[in-house]
């Protein structure tokens, strides 16, 4: 057991890690911040902020691509062989390496990101609602109505998806994360779109898997609505993904100890 982890070492890397690299952290959140200022605060000056839609749409925006551009920089360092054996030769283990750049990139990020969102959100409005007679509500991500407590799930997907590409590929991981991504949602949907032709006709249209249907006979045309059993399942499908590519990641991580 020792040999996987170990408390005492653990923390060690875990200190060793943060001391290296809580500069970077910082000036990396202090550019989020100062970016998401500027476009809340442009957006807030057009009146664009008087209802939650646009404060939903930054968020989630900001946390999925914020999220997914982190987790593909967190193993950034092994693409480089001098700094790879630096790195691989510390007397740790893989699973230790690997839980403490979980830890950072995907439990710190979320706090740091919405303690970092909400401070500026409530900077803009309070200054925003100063020159309005219609005060904007503060966005509410618990709300059962927006249920945008949903884009969370996404982010863990991408976030794993990030996070395998980051150890996958040696440079340009973002770039070659996202074409590997984008290429297979494509693929996807193209064989979605065939599966269903294929079963129901071509009179048939959808949009993405697991979505809802149009249905075009003559001059009638009908829409087919997904099971209601349909969030869970893509809830499972997205939690089930994510915890595969986290566990590949892993392997894939402690390949290059060999």
């Amino acid at each position: 057991m020792n040999n996987i982890f170990n408390m005492q070492r653990f923390l060690w890397l875990f200190s060793k890690h943060t001391k290296e690299n809580y500069k970077s952290y910082l000036m990396y959140t202090g550019l989020f911040v100062a970016i998401l200022s500027v476009a809340l605060g442009w957006v807030a000056y057009f009146g664009g902020l008087r209802n939650n839609e646009m404060q939903e749409v930054f968020f989630a925006f900001s946390l999925t691509f914020s999220g997914a551009l982190f987790a593909s920089l967190t193993f950034s360092n092994l693409g480089d062989k001098s700094n790879a054996i630096s790195v691989l030769t510390l007397p740790v283990s893989t699973f230790e390496r690997f839980l403490v750049a979980w830890i950072y990139s995907f439990v710190i990020f979320q706090i740091v990101f919405v303690v970092s969102f909400y401070a500026v959100d409530i900077t803009v409005l309070n200054i925003s609602n100063r020159y309005s007679t219609v005060p904007t509500k503060l966005l509410d991500i618990t709300s059962e109505e927006t249920k945008l407590y949903i884009v969370f799930l996404f982010f863990w997907f991408l976030h794993s998806v990030a996070f395998l590409g980051s150890i996958f590929f040696k440079k340009q991981h973002f770039t070659g994360t996202a074409l590997v991504f984008f290429l297979a949602l494509i693929i996807l949907i193209v064989i979605n779109q065939g599966l269903v032709a294929l079963i129901i006709g071509d009179q048939v249209s959808v949009k993405l898997p697991f979505s809802h249907l149009f249905v075009q006979e003559g001059n009638s045309s009908y829409y087919i609505d997904t099971h209601t059993s349909m969030p869970f399942v893509l809830t499972l499908m997205l939690s089930v993904s994510a915890v595969c590519l986290w566990t590949a990641a892993y392997f894939k991580l402690k390949e290059k100890q060999v």
